[in-house]
C-alpha cells in the first residue's frame, strides 16, 4: 500500500473545507429567502399576499437554482480537466447541493402547513 503524496493531502482538504463553506453558505441563502420571503407571506391571514409571497420565493428559488446549477457545471469542466486523482473534488457540489436541499424541505412544510389551515 503505497500513500498518497502530501500535496495530494493538501488538495483534499482543500475541496473538503470549500464543500464545508458553501455547505453553510447554500444553507444560508436559502434559509433567508425562506425566512425573508415565504415565512412572512405564509403568516398572513390574506390569500393574495400569500400567494404573493409564495411566488416571490418561488422565483428566487428557482434562480437561486438555475444559478448554482450553472456555477456548478463550470467547476466541474474546470476540476475534471485537471484530472484530480482522489474523489475529494466532488465534496463542493454535493455540499452546495446539500446547503440547498435541506431548508428546501422546512419550506414545504410551511407550505403545506399553511395550505391545510
Amino acid at each position: 500500500m503505497h500513500a498518497l503524496p502530501a500535496h495530494s493531502l493538501g488538495q483534499g482538504l482543500i475541496f473538503l473545507a470549500a464543500g464545508a463553506a458553501l455547505f453553510l453558505l447554500c444553507l444560508a441563502v436559502q434559509y433567508l429567502s425562506y425566512s425573508r420571503l415565504l415565512l412572512k407571506s405564509l403568516r398572513s391571514s390574506e390569500a393574495i399576499e400569500q400567494r404573493r409571497g409564495l411566488k416571490r420565493w418561488a422565483s428566487f428559488v428557482v434562480a437561486w437554482q438555475a444559478l448554482l446549477i450553472l456555477a456548478l457545471a463550470v467547476y466541474a469542466l474546470q476540476v475534471g480537466r485537471s484530472h484530480p486523482r482522489d474523489l475529494t473534488w466532488i465534496a463542493p457540489p454535493i455540499a452546495a447541493l446539500a446547503g440547498t436541499a435541506l431548508p428546501l424541505q422546512l419550506a414545504v412544510g410551511r407550505i403545506v402547513r399553511a395550505a391545510i389551515r
